[in-house]
């Protein structure tokens, strides 16, 4: 085996011979090419989108290729749509919000602390739950949060009943944040080992306890890990559907159960697209005005006049 990887290498040496050295400079844009791809499979699939939330809908024929716009009208006049659209939003940040949070203390805990053994266990603890489903994770909180559940066991033992979470949006905030966690943590984490120790030595040297060190010094400095994390953890909350099917039992339905229900339920694919198509663009939209306001996140350049 190991042979054979010597002689791939032998003859990748062998063909850059044959490669002008104009080209060098310009095999960065060659490796984009796939982000090219990926992002015109997407786009390609937004206007397919867009094309059918346009189109009229018929109980009867389903989709009929007459443009019309009473597909928005429908969704951004009804208040059911309404209530569903800006709990979609509300939840999925809180549940951004929750998981950057505890996500960043996790990283930090994780980047900083000195013993291998207790790394390595908190490594193994945050990519445990990539081996399991949504489904199944959503589950385990259904048990925990239940009628009969641990949460309300204790909530018996102290206040004398139990609490109802179940069924609730407190519920899909819990769901969703430790689905969330984990990518959190991922994207601060590189940011946290970026930042020297010095720094922090050289705060608390001049003066600053441990809290202000965190909030003044390494919290600025990673900037760019939770501006991708709140990108990432956002944009994947808005598009929800196992955490508020089962955690909200139909109470706290979000965008993707509507659409589900359109599609499935009603075969209303024009609605259905328009409805994508709103969700897509406001959450597109949040997710731009805090790239504005604070900042690029990952792309460390500023941009100064001459």
């Amino acid at each position: 085996m190991a042979s054979i990887e010597w002689k791939a290498i032998d003859l990748l040496l062998f063909l850059k011979k044959f490669i002008p050295k104009t080209f060098y400079g310009k095999i960065a844009y060659f490796l984009l090419l796939p982000g090219i791809v990926t992002v015109g499979f997407l786009a390609v699939g937004l206007v397919y989108l867009g094309s059918y939330s346009i189109f009229k809908f018929d109980p009867y024929h389903m989709v009929v290729y007459t443009l019309t716009s009473e597909n928005y009208v429908l969704l951004l006049t009804n208040p059911a749509y309404l209530t569903i659209f800006v709990r979609t939003l509300k939840i999925s940040l809180i549940a951004s919000a929750s998981s950057i949070v505890l996500g960043f203390f996790y990283a930090y805990f994780t980047v900083r602390t000195r013993s291998s053994i207790l790394q390595k266990i908190l490594l193994t603890s945050l990519f445990v739950p990539f081996f399991t489903g949504d489904v199944i994770r959503v589950y385990g909180w259904l048990i925990v949060l239940g009628k009969n559940g641990f949460v309300s066991y204790v909530s018996k033992m102290i206040w004398g009943h139990g609490a109802e979470l179940i069924f609730t949006e407190t519920a899909v905030v819990i769901g969703l944040t430790q689905v969330l966690l984990p990518l959190a943590v991922l994207m601060i984490a590189p940011a946290i080992t970026a930042i020297r120790r010095d720094l922090e030595f050289a705060a608390m040297n001049l003066g600053a306890n441990e809290f202000r060190t965190l909030v003044y010094v390494v919290v600025p400095l990673s900037k760019p890990g939770l501006i991708a994390a709140f990108v990432t953890t956002f944009t994947i909350g808005v598009t929800a559907f196992a955490e508020p099917d089962i955690l909200g039992g139909g109470r706290a339905d979000f965008a993707a159960n509507v659409v589900f229900k359109f599609m499935f339920n009603a075969g209303a694919y024009p609605q259905a697209a328009a409805f994508c198509i709103l969700i897509t663009l406001v959450a597109s939209l949040v997710v731009f005005v805090v790239l504005k306001r604070i900042g690029l996140g990952t792309m460390m350049y500023t941009r100064t006049g001459r």
